[in-house]
Formats: C-alpha cells, sequence, structure tokens
C-alpha cells in the first residue's frame, strides 16, 4: 500500500500508518489506495475461504485498527468471490492490534518449547 501510495502520489517515504493517518484527514489518494487494497485482499480471501470454509475471518494487525476504508472494502469483497453458502461470513477485528504478531509469535514459541520439551 504504501508503495502504491508512493508511485501515485509522488510522495516516497510515507510509511503505512502514514497512509492511514492521510485517509483519516481526507486525502482521497489515500482513501482510494487502501479501498483498492482492500477489496484485493478481500477478494483474496474469499477465494481462500471456498478452499477451507471457515465461520469467521478474523483480522488483526496495526493497519486493520485504524484503516476503516481498507475493512470495509475487505469485507465486502469476500462475499462477491465466495461461494453463496459463505455469504453470511462473519469478519472481525482482532483485539489485539498491533500486538498481534508478537502475541502470536510468543504462543508458537511456547507451542514449540512445550512439544520439545520430554
Amino acid at each position: 500500500m504504501t508503495a502504491e501510495y508512493a508511485r501515485r502520489s509522488g510522495r516516497a517515504g510515507v510509511s503505512l500508518p502514514g497512509v492511514v493517518a492521510l485517509e483519516q484527514a481526507g486525502d482521497r489518494l489515500a482513501s482510494a489506495v487502501l479501498q483498492e487494497a482492500g477489496a484485493a485482499l478481500g477478494t483474496a480471501l474469499g477465494g481462500l475461504a471456498n478452499a477451507v470454509g471457515p465461520e469467521l475471518v478474523l483480522l488483526g494487525g496495526g493497519v486493520v485498527a485504524g484503516a476503516n476504508t481498507f475493512v470495509e472494502a475487505l469485507a465486502a469483497a469476500i462475499p462477491r468471490a465466495a461461494v453463496p453458502t459463505l455469504s453470511d461470513l462473519r469478519v472481525e477485528r482482532g483485539c489485539l492490534g498491533i500486538d498481534a504478531a508478537v502475541v502470536g509469535a510468543a504462543v508458537a514459541a511456547r507451542a514449540r518449547a512445550e512439544t520439545a520439551l520430554p
């Protein structure tokens, strides 16, 4: 998303939180980039949902915390790409926000340590 924003705006070095902040401040290009990225990811997740049939898509990480445009576009695209039986697939934001990756890594490390112990 940052690369696309930089390409289209000519402004290099804008971070993802920066793009989100620009969108929140009314930058139409930032909003368009976040919307397009959300729709693209939602389409991909809809296809993946067809293969695995989940009951819930849980979004985590920093970008979903403040990027409503991104999340709304993602949630709208999933049912368009999924089979009709998944039309009621829930899309929710996780509660860990920017800590999701760190917490996930800690849980994985603990699980690995527990299986390695005799």
